[in-house]
């Protein structure tokens, strides 16, 4: 990993580990969950993903659909706790 700030450091294994523990596939992934996770994992590991110089419209469009299914849960969260 190229940071060396022991702080950013952590925090990446950190959220590598809930990532990890909170994936139960199939049932909560997805194809471009999965990828957005394996790019995560090697930036996290080797401080570099080769696909964002490869494919990096296909590594975009995975992380935008990855986004875009977060901000539609977080609604539907919100619809059914009666917080819209």
């Amino acid at each position: 990993m190229r940071n060396k700030d022991p702080e950013a450091i952590a925090a990446a294994y950190r959220a590598l580990s809930e990532c990890v523990n909170a994936r139960n596939f199939p049932e909560n992934t997805c194809p471009a969950s999965r990828h957005v996770q394996l790019a995560a994992e090697v930036l996290v590991k080797d401080g570099h993903y080769h696909g964002f110089q490869e494919e990096p419209l296909h590594v975009a469009a995975s992380m935008l659909t990855v986004v875009a299914e977060l901000y539609k849960a977080r609604t539907r969260i919100a619809e059914l706790e009666g917080k819209d």
